[in-house]
């Protein structure tokens, strides 16, 4: 059932009136369930599931939404012994593709990763779902099968989330063919992160004898043009460039095969002016023992920013170890945390000296 918040408070205002006639009246819970969801109250949507069960125990649109309320109040382990398991559901072929993904994602957040890869791996041949796929490719890398992940991590592509943002260029991805006097054209996708952490691949690409460019997501500013292997870097719509391939920077270990043990890491593999580095140097000489930096939380628009963030009171028991020199690298409206924080003596902030 699809709802917009704006038709909520009218659905269960309804909804609320029907009940009034018939307190059992399952349908009318499910829908309140799934009202409460829109609205993001997962502890009325899990009351209303529930009192659905009670008419109907073994209703399996009921453990549905009970799983689907309890995947919202991060009940991880509730929501996958709510969620039918694999063999329920290929006993019902015509529910299958409406059913396949609830029980593998609370699996996978709970931590059940091998019981999450077994289930995709029952259910996804009866109904090969892409967000499912994609599901079972962060259950698969989890436990370290990267080889195995990479390619159903690509079907990311199909994802409603994703799929304006997929490349329509005139030329073909680039899939290991030679690239001996040849052009790549790399692909920034999802977040900054994402980018500092998959250019690390830019060298392979180089090695293989190609021009190497990157198209940067904004935002990245004077680091981008210290990015080893990268030959030019530009914006979406800076400039015209032509090339013979192209390719996603999160597709690339797909394309190098990258097993748990192979994964390129020689470090820095980030660097900047040597001017810039000496600058801060001169500015942290006075602080011996170990220097760490501090981020506590992510952009606050994102929607999985609870799984990314958390408050600074958190981090307060950092601020006793000895020999460490804590630096706030924090930016943004949480860094306004830090000056009413009981220990703000004890971290350096260095937010407002961080310009790009």
């Amino acid at each position: 059932m699809a709802l917009r918040v704006s038709d909520v408070a009218a659905a269960e205002r309804a909804l609320d009136d029907a009940l009034q006639h018939s307190r059992a009246n399952r349908h009318c819970l499910l829908a309140l369930s799934a009202c409460a969801l829109v609205r993001g109250d997962a502890g009325a949507a899990e009351r209303f599931a529930r009192e659905a069960l009670e008419a109907r125990p073994e209703d399996r649109e009921a453990r549905n939404a009970l799983g689907a309320a309890l995947l919202t109040a991060r009940k991880f382990e509730g929501a996958a012994e709510a969620f039918p398991d694999a063999a329920e559901i290929l006993g019902e072929p015509e529910s299958i593709e409406r059913e396949t993904l609830g029980r593998g994602v609370a699996l996978r957040l709970a931590g059940r990763f091998r019981e999450a890869i077994d289930y995709y791996e029952a259910v996804l041949p009866a109904a090969p779902s892409i967000e499912a796929l994609g599901q079972y490719s962060l259950a698969l890398l989890a436990i370290g099968d990267l080889p195995t992940a990479w390619q159903p991590y690509s079907f990311r592509w199909f994802e409603p989330g994703l799929r304006a943002q997929r490349a329509s260029y005139p030329v073909p991805m680039w899939a290991g063919q030679s690239l001996a006097g040849r052009t790549v054209l790399l692909r920034c996708e999802q977040g900054v992160g994402d980018v500092i952490q998959f250019i690390r691949y830019a060298p392979l690409v180089k090695a293989r004898g190609a021009t190497v460019l990157l198209e940067l997501r904004p935002g990245l500013g004077a680091l981008a043009n210290a990015f080893p292997g990268v030959d030019a870097a530009f914006t979406p719509g800076e400039t015209s460039r032509t090339f013979d391939y192209w390719i996603g920077l999160l597709d690339l270990p797909w394309v190098f095969g990258t097993a748990l043990d192979a994964i390129p890491a020689e470090t820095p593999y980030l660097r900047t002016e040597p001017q810039r580095v000496e600058r801060w140097r001169e500015r942290l000489a006075s602080y011996d023992g170990l220097k760490v930096g501090l981020v506590w939380a992510g952009d606050p628009r994102h929607p999985h920013d609870r799984e990314r963030s958390i408050p600074l009171d958190m981090l307060a028991p950092l601020t006793g170890i000895a020999g460490v020199n804590l630096f706030s690298l924090q930016k943004g409206p949480a860094a306004a945390a830090l000056a009413s924080a009981s220990f703000a003596r004890a971290i350096v902030d260095l937010g407002n000296s961080l310009d790009d």
